[in-house]
Order: C-alpha cells, then structure tokens, then sequence
C-alpha cells in the first residue's frame, strides 16, 4: 500500500509540473502571434488627414467611427514618426510594402500613397480615396481575433492583408 501511494504522489507532481510547462509555453506562444500593438473588425479612420479621403461605401462587415484617440500628424514626416512600423506604402502599381501585417486591436495603420496619382483603397468593402503622395489613417478594431483586413488598390486585389489578434 505504501509503494502505491508514492507511485501515485509521483505521478500527480509529473502531472503538475508538465501541465505548468505546457500552460507557459502556449502563453509564450500566444504573445509571440502579436508582438506590437494593434486590429479589424471595426475600421474608425481619421477624417483630418487627407482632404478627399471620404469614405464611399461602408458596406461588409467594416464600420467606420471617429477616431478620437487617434493622434493627427500635421506633416508627412510627423506621420512617417509617429506610425513607422505600421505604414503600408502603395506604388504606382498599387503594389503594397509590406503586403502582410499584424496587429492588435486598436492600431493605427499608416496607409501611405507614393504615387503620382490618386490611389482607390478598399478595405473590406470600405473605399478611401488617397491624394498622390498623401496619406491616410485607419485604425483596427476587432471584436473576435483573428479577423483580416484585405486591402484593394486600383484593380488589385487583396494588395495587403492586416490580420487583426486580440
């Protein structure tokens, strides 16, 4: 009876131990899936930063909002600062540098027009006109992760995918 008991004391302490290494690794990994801040359910886009850039149709599963929290650049180098990292560039082409990007929910993405001329963006179903060489600033909301934003531009489509993690 004695020889029992501590086969089975051993195996509840393996048991235990295993069950911490597997719930630190799979919390490791589920940060690693979203390194930065930033996501899209909802998109809320900053009405001050390109003059033209009404949106045109608001169908699909995208809402547009204010975006309030969003900090305005006066300038193009203000908003190269202040977005870096999360800037999509869009070519004469309308290729997009990155193509893929993932954020967190509540991300300013820079979405930046290199091209000499007026560029049609539509993501999921939501159509921004972009002046040439301007900007604009969407921000990523999702209220279930994962969820992806496909970006249009000009005839392409799906040009950049913004998958959105909670």
């Amino acid at each position: 009876m004695q020889h029992f008991l501590n086969n089975f004391r051993a195996e509840i302490a393996i048991g235990v131990v295993g069950t911490a290494i597997i719930v630190g690794i799979g919390g490791w990994w589920l940060q690693s899936l979203a390194p930065r801040p930033g996501t899209a359910e909802l998109l809320a886009a900053d009405e001050r930063t390109s003059p033209d850039a009404q949106p045109e149709n608001t169908a699909g599963r995208v809402r547009l909002a204010s975006a309030g929290a969003v900090g305005v650049a006066t300038t193009y180098d203000e908003a190269l600062e202040q977005y870096g990292d999360w800037r999509i560039q869009l070519n004469d082409d309308c290729q997009a540098r990155p193509p893929r990007m993932t954020v967190k929910s509540g991300t300013s993405v820079m979405l930046d027009n290199r091209s000499d001329d007026p560029q049609t963006v539509i993501a999921n179903g939501t159509s921004y006109q972009i002046a040439p060489y301007y900007y604009r600033i969407i921000t990523v909301r999702s209220g279930a992760s994962p969820h992806t934003v496909y970006l249009d531009c000009g005839q392409g489509k799906n040009v950049a995918l913004i998958t959105a993690q909670f």
